[in-house]
Formats: structure tokens, sequence, C-alpha cells
């Protein structure tokens, strides 16, 4: 038999053809350049007040403006009128009777073109009746607080119980209790939410930048009161989403107003609307204790959450029981007392954000390990080490963890963060006298893959072209993270082809079957499997047609697969089916198994904190993941350093800030995203230990690379300066509060010390 031409596709930096003959030539089409004939633009009436109910809408002055179409209100809206993902839906996309936060859409105006549609939006009179605000979500669950929805403020709760976490604080050598505090956060992609539609005949075609087409078809479906199948939607290139787009009403206005005027329609955030109006990452607070053995063995751990929802549910639900399902951090932990509450507030809805609730809660389990340390005189990593999951351990929920390698993600992190930091040492790099202090700090995570509680499936679908080549049929969209590239990556593996063979067409409802959004880190291993058996059915038929044992002798076979199928009588298409079959829903203790499979990691960050300005500059991060099996080398990397900037913006500088629930920095300029100049050397060390339970190994990391930063930041900078670090993010003027506070606190226990 002659040796197969075929070179492993896995492990290889296949180009993405879309970044050079696309972006970087500046001819990808995005939302916003998507032109149709007859196109008219739409602008949303927003309401400047946080809460009122609405009296009354005048849209004479608006329709007398030259150009102006239409002003479109809820009444105006043939199906229903409400929107959510698939838990909740309670968002109105049009509110005029009760507006719960500055921003909210009450009315739509259509126009010929932007400018007029904008003049048309100012000139809508709208008569509002304002309400007491809500701004605190601890307030808002306290009896007497003024109700923003009919069911009440509570938005979701959630427990999970497991032992008993009172005895064994009765019993703890050592009792740590702290409360921490997050805040709300932009994920300020740099394209903003767009929507284009067209009426047709058969229905609307609906452009909008999107992470999930088929769930958007739903939502647009149930607006305009049509069948699915009259509703096609496709997402074009997408310019970032980091668990943002679509703002669901923005998608249906565009299609509410091409269904209404029976024109192409084109509705696009402004900057400032983004800022207001799109979702945002919950904060938080979180009240935890750790009760631990002398030895550093973690007993138990009570946590009691609040989270800001804002205005209406969108994700909160299950952002809210995802974070809490980690809450106590990658360590096997026989006791746990854990509720997460959810209230709604007069602020931004908040919902999806990279991370998906786990940041905010492994910023606080983190700080509380280096307490621990601390108080036990304790390496920090020696606690770590003593405590972390192993093979066979059950997590919070009961689920017993397989195929976990923390201790080598510990091993392999604190070598590389040791040989980096004697390089400085011996350089010299690390002499600046006493004005700046130095230490490093760090922070383990994990992460589960899919939807929470519940089985996570997806549908694909492989076909094989006349030319020969294979076509992937993929429904969940590529935001940027190259999961296009990867699908074709890994069904030129199981094809036993180039992967430049592989043509991927991704996020087209009248093409592709669903494959769920590309969301909870999901698309490699749910989708990923998917591709795998599309591929695997395909390459079966092929081999049928043709003996195996021939088509493997000729070296040319590729080449001669369209000629060898054609009158075969072969469907020359499969679908492929992936289903997570050990997942279910958690009891009323919060018990079960959540997700199919876990991925791991841990970040070190090295501070420097100017003790006269108290600014924090982050100088090295050495990110370690198990990555399971690498597909895509530079993609990995990408994901890596993306996710580790994401986490100094939240850890350092970035929040939303709001005053009486209205945005006061609802721009770049005052919203402080890190600087291409404060950006660490990142060093990133990959362990491949081929998880079973991904298509050839692989699983996927995108969002867990954002979790451990801010906490491996936080930890740098208590260790540098001696304080107590409980709230994010660490900008200067915290800071000197932080160190003020402990210095305070310090002096106050040297003189009962001394009274005693």
């Amino acid at each position: 038999m002659k040796k197969s031409p075929f070179i492993s596709a896995l492990g290889t930096n296949v180009s993405r053809g879309d970044v050079l003959r696309n972006k970087v030539s500046g001819s990808a089409i995005y939302v916003n350049d998507i032109q149709r004939p007859g196109m008219v633009f739409g602008k949303a009436v927003r309401s400047p007040y946080a809460h009122a109910l609405v009296a009354g809408i005048d849209a004479s002055r608006a329709l007398a403006y030259p150009g102006v179409l239409a002003v479109l209100t809820a009444a105006d809206i043939p199906g229903t009128n409400l929107t959510g993902p698939r838990t909740v839906k309670d968002q109105p996309v049009l509110n005029g009777e009760h507006v719960r936060f500055v921003g909210e859409a009450v009315a739509l105006v259509a126009a010929e073109n932007e400018a007029a549609a904008i003049r048309g939006a100012e000139l809508v009179e709208v008569s509002y009746t304002p309400l007491p605000i809500v701004d605190d979500p601890e307030r808002s669950l306290e009896p007497g607080a003024p109700l923003l929805h009919d069911k009440g403020n509570l938005c979701h709760a959630f427990t999970i119980s497991r032992g008993n976490v009172d005895a064994v604080i009765k019993t703890a050598d050592l009792v740590v209790s702290r409360t921490y505090k997050t805040q709300m956060v932009d994920h300020s992609a740099v394209e903003p939410d767009g929507a284009v539609a067209e009426k047709s005949e058969d229905g609307v075609t609906v452009w909008v930048c999107s992470k999930g087409v088929h769930l958007d078809q739903g939502e647009i479906a149930r607006v305009l009161g049509l069948p699915l199948s009259k509703v096609r939607v496709i997402a074009p290139t997408v310019g970032g989403s980091f668990g943002s787009k679509p703002d669901h009403p923005m998608a249906c206005m565009a299609a509410l107003i091409a269904w209404k005027l029976g024109r192409p329609a084109k509705v696009v955030l402004g900057r400032e609307e983004c800022f207001l109006v799109k979702t945002k990452r919950h904060p938080y607070i979180l009240h935890y204790t750790h009760a631990v053995r002398k030895d550093g063995t973690i007993l138990g751990v009570r946590v009691k959450a609040v989270a800001d929802a804002g205005a209406y549910s969108s994700y909160t639900p299950t952002v809210t029981t995802r974070g809490l399902i980690q809450a106590a951090g990658t360590y096997a932990v026989p006791n746990v007392d854990l509720e997460v509450r959810a209230a709604y507030t007069n602020h931004p809805v908040t919902g999806a954000f990279r991370g998906y609730g786990v940041p905010q809660f492994t910023f606080a389990v983190e700080r509380q390990m280096d307490l621990i340390a601390r108080e036990l005189g304790l390496d920090p990593i020696e606690v770590r080490r003593i405590n972390v999951l192993r093979e066979g351990d059950p997590i919070s929920t009961g689920q017993v963890m397989r195929h976990v390698r923390m201790e080598e993600i510990l091993d392999a992190g604190q070598s590389r963060m040791q040989a980096l930091d004697a390089e400085d040492r011996a350089s010299g790099r690390l002499q600046e006298g006493t004005r700046f202090r130095r230490a490093w700090g760090m922070s383990t995570a994990f992460y589960g893959l899919g939807r929470t509680g519940m089985a996570d499936k997806a549908e694909v679908t492989c076909r094989l072209e006349d030319d020969g080549r294979f076509h992937l049929f993929v429904g969940c969209p590529d935001l940027g993270q190259g999961s296009d590239v990867c699908m074709a990556q890994i069904a030129a593996e199981e094809l036993g082809v180039d992967a430049q063979l592989v043509h991927v067409t991704s996020a087209d409802t009248l093409l592709t079957r669903d494959a769920g959004t590309s969301t909870a880190t999901r698309v490699t291993y749910v989708v990923g499997n998917a591709v795998k058996d599309a591929a695997a059915q395909l390459k079966a038929r092929l081999l049928e047609a043709r003996g195996e044992e021939e088509l493997r002798s000729d070296p040319d076979w590729l080449a001669n697969l369209a000629e060898t199928c054609k009158g075969c009588g072969l469907d020359l298409h499969c679908e492929g089916h992936y289903r997570t079959g050990n997942t279910n829903e958690m009891d009323e203790h919060g018990q079960g198994e959540p997700y199919g499979t876990y991925t791991f990691g841990a970040q070190w960050s090295r501070v420097r904190v100017d003790s006269w300005t108290w600014k924090v500059d982050v100088e090295r991060i050495v990110a370690c993941y198990d990555a399971g099996r690498v597909i895509n080398p530079a993609l990995v990397a990408g994901q890596i350093e993306g996710g580790a900037v994401m986490a100094l913006g939240y850890g350092l500088s970035e929040e939303l800030l709001l005053k009486n629930g209205i945005v006061v920095n609802p721009n770049w300029g005052a919203y402080q995203l890190p600087a291409a100049t404060e950006l660490p050397d990142i060093s990133q060390v990959i362990l491949e230990t081929r998880n079973p339970d991904g298509p050839f190994g692989a699983v996927g990391i995108g969002e867990l690379t954002a979790v451990p930063g801010a906490a491996s930041i936080a930890n740098a900078v208590s260790a540098a300066l001696g304080v107590e670090i409980q709230e994010l993010p660490i900008a200067p003027h915290k800071l000197s509060e932080f160190v003020a506070q402990s210095w305070s606190n310090s002096q106050e226990a040297n003189v009962k010390k001394e009274a005693e």
C-alpha cells in the first residue's frame, strides 16, 4: 500500500482566510456596511427616566419632519412584544407603559435617512410620570422597596447545599469571613449592535451581528407573529461579542420596520446607546465564609451572594446559577452552603458576559485562599495544592470530576513564573528603589462547557461537492474567535484531507441546522463533536462506495472523490449530531451534573505598585491552561492573550458608573479600557492532556481565560502592600482608600492589643 499523503489537520496554524482576504483588506461586510435598494433607517425613542410610567406619546411633530415615514409603538407589534433568551422573556421591544431603565425604547422612528431618523426621534413627545428609583440590589429585596415587576423584585434565586457547614464552622481551627464587591462593566466590542431587515414574499430576512442566529430567528418570529419558516437570519462578519450581541429588542426593531413599511430597514446603535442599553456584566455583593483546618484543608464554605440583574431578566437566571456552581473554586470542599439571589433594579440590563458569572465568584474565593494562607502562615500555592480538585473528587453539585489536571497546571505555571522572575532579577529589571512595590499573585479557575443543567446539543451538515471538496454547514456564528477554521480542521482530520479543502458556511438559518449559540465555550466541544460525527458518516459512505483498501492505496484519492461517487447513488451529504449525555437538571439542593465536561487553568500576575500615586502596573502574566488537545495553536494563543487583557481591565480600571440609574461615563473617553501601552508580557503554558469528551481530545478555553486574571492581580496587589483588596476595580483612588483603611485597622488592632 502506498503511504497516504494526508498530514494531520490538528495542531497546525491553518490560516483564517477571512482575515487577509476580508478584514485586513477592509472588504469584510459588517451589518452597517449592508445596503439594500430603498432602505430606510430606524432610531429608537428612549426614556430619559430610570423608572416611570408612560402617560402618552405624541408623534405629530416627528411625522411632520421631512423624511420621517412612520413612528411605531407597542400597538404596532403584530405578535408578542416581550423578548428574551430561552429562560425568561420579560423585556418589551417597545415599552409604552412602564419604563424601568434609562434608554429603554418607547417608540421607533423610521425615516428615509439616518439624520432624519435621529431628528425624528428627538421630536417625538413622550409624557412620563416618574416613579421612585431602586438602584441597590440588596435594598431592592427589602420589604417596602418600590415594585419593579408584578412578580416582585426577585429575578432569580438558587441554592446549593451538601454536608453540614454549620457543624464544621463550629469545629474548624480557622474561620475566614469577608465581603467582596464587583462592578458593572461593558463588553465594549468595536462593532456596535445592528441589524438590517428586508421583507419578501416568503417572509423577512434579517442580517444581524449575532451570537446565535437560530435564537434570533425565534425571537423575531414571535414579535412579528410569523412561523419560523418565514424568518431567515444571517450573521455577516461580526466585530466582536464577548457575550453581547444581539440586543434582542434592537434586532426585532429592524424586522418590525421592514414588515410594516415593506421596505428594507437598518437599525444600528450609536456608541452611547451601546453603553446605555446593551446588557452588562453583573455587579455582585459576595459574602464568603471558609472553615479550615490548621494544616490548610478546607472543611466547608458558605456563600451568600446578591447580583444586580438590572431592569429585566435577560440571561440572569443561568449566569447566576453558573457562577454559584463554581463559587467554591477549583477545590474539593466536602461541605457547602451556597446561595445567590438576583434582584431587579433600575439599572441597565445585565446578562451574558465572557466568563458568564464565574469571574466575580473567582475573585472572591481566590482572595479567600490567600487570606487563609496568610492566617495560617502558609504559602498561597501550597494551600491550593492541598485542596485542588483531583480525579474522582466531587464539586459542590456532587458531580464527580473526570479528567482534571490541576496539580500539573500548578506545577507548570509555577515553574514558568519562577524562571521568569529569576531572569528579571538577573537582568536587574526589578531594582527601582523603595517607591515601587512588587509581588506576584495567582488564581486558579475552572469552567463548565455548554449550557447549564441540561443536555446541550448541535446539528451540522457535511457535503461532498462536485469538485471533490467538502462543504461544512454550521449554524453558530464565527464571532472573530476562529470557530469556522476550527470546525474545518476537525472535519478535515476525520475525513483525512487537508483543512484547506473544507469550506465552511455558518450562521444562516436557511442553509444551516441549529448548532446552538457561540457561547458557553461550547463550540469546540459540542459543535466540534457534531462536525466529527458528520465527517465520519460521510467518510464511511465514500469508503463504502469504493473499497477502503483501494481508496487508501491511491495517493490521489481526494482528487478522484467526485468522479468516484458520481452515479453511485449515494446521498453525498450527512447530518452530524451531538448531545451531552451525562448532564441533568439539578435538584432542590443544587445537586446534579450541570456540565458534560470542564476545563481548568491558572494565572500568575506580577504587579508593580507606585506608592506615590497608587497606580498599579501589571508587568508579567503567566497563563497556564489545559486545552485538551490544541486544534489551532494561534487561535488558542489569541484566546489566552485576549482573556488576560480583558481581565486586566476588569481588575484595574473598567467600571460603568451609575448615578440615580444614569450611566455617567457612556463613552470610551470616560470608560477606562486598558491601553495598548499598559499591556504586560504574557507567557503562555499550554498543557495538552486530551480530554476524552472532546473531538480528538480538544476542548474550548475561550471564556476560562478571562476568569482568573482579576483575582490574580488583586492577590498580587494585596501581597505587595499588605492590604486586603475586597472590591474591584483596583483603581488608584480605591487603592488609596484600601491602604488607609488597612492602616486604620492595624492601628486599632495595636491599640487593642496594648490595652489587653
